[in-house]
């Protein structure tokens, strides 16, 4: 691996040298800036080839074009960016340059605008992740790459992604509508039509936008009924609706004043998961049997043999029951500009509103019955048997930032600096729902008190848990850029805040063991955390020419800590011994610091662009994410230290009249630094291994994109292009390896994944029409795979093991896709 990075480290040096070479010999060219995109990363207005930092910016208009219809496609095209879905209950977990975490506050901050939609992930069932805004009516998204900790705070370790709206016009009218109707192998069909329209009221004085869009999406996974293959739960279970409305109205009340208050909606649901059922292979689980005591009578259970159920496959899932989810976001913000030349002033108050909820069916993953049964779920005496969880999280976030910008990006020494305040409170609760008492009764001929030392609850409630937490912060940041001589400028910048995190939590039941929480038996908790974090920044960039332009920066980025769920002293009794009792009720802050080296340049008066970077982070203290051997509990702790090394290149070429050529690939090799040993269980005993050195985190080292898009002419009024895009993700590791106790060899390795598009369409004027085929090729590469397989080793070659699940459930790209789209852009 070291001769991996030296190697991209070296192509790099020798990236940026022919750069400069060819810098040099174009001094004298002009440049028409064609196709150059206009960024704000830096709280600034530039152009995407000046700004000292690795980040990709995609217009609506390409978006529409690659088929990008969520966060996920978006990462298709980006380097570096890694989208992962955890679970049902999950949005999306995002990763930039093998940032990954699970746990905690996000290593990727999320924006709409101006605005943090980011939010810290309450582990247990929950409704975790970030909300992400609806890919409609933007113009465009930015990819910052590397810590943003300075301009953005906490929660940017690995950086940002910026979706940016179309500020209302004061001087003329735009419009943008777009419908579509697609077709998918084997499953349903989908359709969308939205529109946007701004303009000004009152000339000069008041203008508006607003947009409005809907989306439903067909689904393509079938459930069948795992005792009976003829009989068809549900077709097409995984369908999906999303909706968004936005407006913006924008008053110049002064010649200097501005005011443009604004509210977005968004509403996301999915009837089900996108995950099937790989295969089912035949299994025999061991009698076991119970001698009589003066209390307690004997009991034996024999023998069973399952399966093979040979009606799964690809788009087919044995679960009984959906898994359905809704996410609605309310935003109403308002922005202040004030601009007096050479300052400027900006206000940006908001207030998030989101709310998730949902269920889990689980009715084939019960945890008693896969501990008894080696890690089979089924019980033939018991077909009936239903396990749903049901969830909720709400936040509200209300924040403000006053901003000050002093100068130019092209003046001598300019300024970006001001103050934040952000208060967050996150309510979550969760209930699972079980036939316990039946379940106790056929596994050990006990009830459930007899089992867990608790009842149910009315209505087959097993347990409950609630989460209050609590995030308050005040910031002061700044970044100042300096010009040393007419080519080199210095950038320095600091934020320093102050953070609080407080938690409430409530957790009872017969799975927790007891039905009334208290302090002593650990249903009850409650605390505060404190932190003051300061992330600095400084870099160097040197321009030269207008076209070309090399940097270097140190960047530190931070995210706080967090608390852990109580945990089952019961079910999870196996897997608390494994690493020594509880795991801590709080886990500590990270940070990382990132060190980078880059260049771009714009050639031959604009024909061919090229951006290269290459970087090292230090993570320092990690929050890792775990879960209990033979129980779902979560928890996370601290994990030592890791690190990140890659490079990233995108390259645009414009060969001949009307063809365009792209290239973006990444490589990243993100991993752990320390070996990290559980709690001591007894003195002198041997620790369980958490992570041991050189255990790598969930991320494909390797991605690639590969794109081509010919335009030319039909006649002197419609003009036509054929686009093609194909995307590469090499093979990664899911979990830590051989010898730590989440070690799952069925499960360990993940393999590469490919997907190609094409599209063909024909453009006259405002108008596009196409036809597009996304996912050309049919792919069905595994993204993820959930269980399946041994788990939980006693030793390092896993010959010896607590579970061995038949069923393995995986998730793929959705099956071919063809469909029309209509696009209007005015």
């Amino acid at each position: 691996m070291k001769t991996i990075r030296v190697g991209l480290y070296s192509s790099v040096a020798i990236a940026t040298t022919l750069l400069v070479g060819m810098a040099s010999a174009q001094t004298n060219a002009p440049d028409t800036a064609q196709g150059e995109i206009v960024v704000t990363a830096t709280k600034q207005s530039n152009t995407i080839s000046r700004v000292p930092i690795s980040i990709t910016a995609v217009t609506q208009k390409t978006l529409d074009q690659q088929g990008v219809k969520n966060i996920s496609d978006i990462a298709r095209t980006v380097p570096a960016l890694t989208i992962q879905r955890t679970g049902a209950d999950s949005a999306p977990q995002i990763a930039i340059r093998g940032i990954y975490s699970v746990a905690g506050s996000p290593t990727t901050g999320i924006y709409l605008d101006d605005v943090a939609l980011q939010k810290r992930n309450a582990l247990s069932f929950s409704g975790n992740g970030s909300p992400i805004p609806q890919l409609f009516d933007l113009e465009r998204v930015e990819v910052l790459r590397g810590p943003q900790g300075t301009l953005y705070g906490g929660s940017s370790e690995g950086g940002a992604v910026r979706f940016i709206t179309p500020a209302p016009s004061l001087t003329t009218y735009s419009g943008y509508a777009r419908s579509e109707l697609s077709f998918t192998d084997g499953g349903g069909p989908s359709g969308e039509i939205g529109g946007a329209v701004g303009g000004p009221i009152v000339t000069d004085k008041l203008g508006f936008r607003v947009s409005v869009w809907g989306r439903n999406q067909g689904g393509y996974i079938d459930h069948i009924d795992v005792w009976n293959p003829n009989v068809k739960y549900k077709s097409n279970a995984n369908s999906s609706k999303q909706r968004t409305a936005r407006a913006a109205l924008k008053a110049q009340i002064t010649e200097n004043l501005s005011a443009t208050p604004s509210f977005y909606y968004s509403y996301d649901h999915s009837d089900d998961v996108d995950t099937y059922w790989q295969k089912v292979d035949q299994s025999t689980t061991t009698a076991f049997s119970r001698a009589a005591t003066a209390t307690v009578p004997g009991y034996s259970y024999a023998a069973h043999t399952y399966g093979p159920y040979t009606q799964f496959g690809p788009f087919t899932s044995g679960n009984p029951f959906t898994s359905p989810r809704t996410t609605q976001i309310y935003l109403p913000s308002l922005a202040l500009d004030y601009n007096a030349g050479i300052v400027s002033v900006k206000s940006i108050t908001s207030y998030i509103h989101d709310k998730t909820s949902g269920a889990v069916d689980e009715a084939g993953f019960n945890g008693e019955a896969r501990n008894l049964q080696g890690g089979i779920g089924f019980v033939s005496e018991l077909q009936n048997f239903r396990r749903t969880i049901d969830f909720r999280n709400k936040r509200d976030s209300f924040s403000q930032e006053l901003r000050f910008t002093i100068g130019s990006p092209n003046a001598p020494l300019s300024f970006v600096g001001g103050v934040y305040y952000q208060h967050s409170r996150i309510k979550s609760s969760s209930e699972i729902y079980e036939n316990l008492d039946q379940l106790a009764m056929v596994l050990r001929g006990l009830d459930t008190t007899g089992v867990y030392r608790a009842p149910l609850l009315p209505g087959n409630l097993a347990s409950v848990r609630y989460q209050t937490l609590t995030d308050e912060e005040y910031a002061g940041f700044g970044e100042l850029y300096y010009r040393i001589t007419d080519r080199l400028k210095l950038t320095a910048g600091v934020r320093v805040s102050r953070n609080t995190f407080e938690y409430d939590q409530t957790y009872y039941g017969a799975l927790a063991g007891f039905t009334t929480p208290t302090l002593t038996n650990g249903g009850l908790s409650a605390g505060k955390q404190k932190s003051t974090p300061v992330t600095p920044k400084a870099g160097l960039n040197y321009q030269i020419t207008p076209n070309d332009m090399i940097y270097v920066s140190a960047a530190k980025g931070f995210r706080p800590g967090g608390v852990n769920p109580t945990i089952s002293q019961t079910t999870c009794a196996a897997g608390l011994a494994l690493y020594g009792g509880n795991p801590p009720t709080t886990y500590g802050s990270d940070s990382v610091w990132s060190y980078e080296a880059g260049a771009k340049s714009r050639l031959f008066g604009g024909l061919a662009s090229v951006q290269a970077s290459a970087f090292h982070v230090d993570w320092n203290q990690p929050q890792l994410f775990a879960t209990f051997p033979g129980c779902s509990a979560q928890f996370t702790l601290n994990a030592g230290k890791a690190a990140s090394d890659g490079g990233d290149l995108q390259i645009q070429l414009r060969p001949m009249r009307g063809l365009t050529l792209s290239v973006a690939a990444s490589y990243t090799d993100s991993r752990y630094t320390r070996q990290i040993l559980g709690p001591e269980q007894v003195a002198g005993a041997t620790r369980s291994v958490l992570v041991n050195k050189g255990d790598t985190l969930p991320i494909a080292p390797w991605n690639v994109n590969l794109s081509g898009n010919y335009e030319f002419a039909l006649n002197s009024v419609w003009k036509a292009y054929i686009r093609g895009d194909f995307q590469y993700a090499s093979a990664y590791n899911r979990t830590t390896g051989p010898g730590t106790v989440a070690y799952a060899p069925e499960q360990y390795r993940a393999e590469a994944t490919h997907y190609t598009s094409a599209r063909i369409g024909a453009i006259q004027g405002p108008l596009e029409l196409s036809l597009f085929v996304d996912n050309l090729l049919n792919s069905r590469d595994t993204l993820s795979q959930i269980t399946g397989g041994r788990g939980t080793c006693r030793n390092t070659a896993c010959t010896t093991y607590a579970i061995n699940e038949p069923i393995y459930i995986g998730q793929t790209f959705r099956p071919r896709t063809i469909g029309l789209q209509a696009a209007y852009r005015y």
